[in-house]
């Protein structure tokens, strides 16, 4: 292998991970300041301002995780989009933190599907790049390829959110439609955390999963069709 390449694949994992935790640590204190302004009281208002600020942590929590269970478990040949996806991921969070309140839902709901695009066309193309190096074929050997099909659950969760934004922001923001639209965030981000679990223990074989070399048995996706952020 090249020297160079081969110099950049291992320290490339060193480089990402520094680099998203003091992105992450950043929007952690960015929200930690909303919430010590945000309003404590059973008024709509507060109400919403606070299932925002759960949102915008499950978010920080699942990008974290995205970049930290990716380089453990996988290897690439590192792009300069590598280097530069993170402080784009890390400005929409910013921003996204910055409109957490009653006065911006509609572009809050539009910024959260930004970083959820962000997030997983990153995936997308880390597992799609790392599914072609040859360090990785023990790896790979647990997980069919992506299919069309298995890609629809990202676009119909972006397509929903991106709705839900457009609807506040250039018709009207009734609490019924903010509340779904809130609550929607904030199970995707669950679901999101919970895939990711899944996937780590069967990357570290703590859960049995069927062999690909089973006649007639398809073995469990890629981690490219569940890996995305908030």
């Amino acid at each position: 292998m090249n020297t160079i390449r081969a110099r950049a694949k291992q320290q490339l994992p060193e480089v990402l991970l520094t680099l998203m935790s003091i992105i992450q640590a950043l929007a952690l204190e960015f929200l930690w300041d909303d919430v010590r302004v945000a309003e404590r009281a059973l008024r709509w208002d507060a109400v919403s301002t606070w299932l925002q600020i759960v949102a915008d942590m499950l978010g920080i929590v699942q990008v974290w995780l995205l970049y930290t269970t990716a380089t453990m478990r996988v290897r690439w040949t590192p792009s300069m989009r590598d280097l530069v996806t993170p402080f784009l991921i890390g400005i929409l969070e910013f921003i996204l933190i910055d409109l957490t309140g009653p006065n911006y839902r509609g572009l809050w709901f539009l910024t959260l599907a930004s970083v959820y695009v962000a997030a997983s066309w990153d995936a997308q193309s880390v597992f799609s790049r790392a599914r072609l190096d040859p360090d990785n074929v023990e790896f790979f050997s647990r997980f069919r390829p992506a299919g069309r099909l298995d890609r629809y659950e990202s676009v119909v969760t972006i397509g929903t959110l991106i709705g839900f934004g457009l609807y506040c922001e250039f018709i009207e923001d009734p609490p019924g439609v903010v509340l779904s639209g809130l609550i929607f965030a904030c199970v995707v981000l669950l679901y999101r955390m919970e895939m990711s679990r899944r996937f780590w223990d069967r990357s570290m074989a703590l859960e049995p999963v069927p062999s690909l070399h089973v006649s007639g048995v398809a073995g469990p996706l890629a981690p490219e069709d569940r890996s995305s952020a908030a």
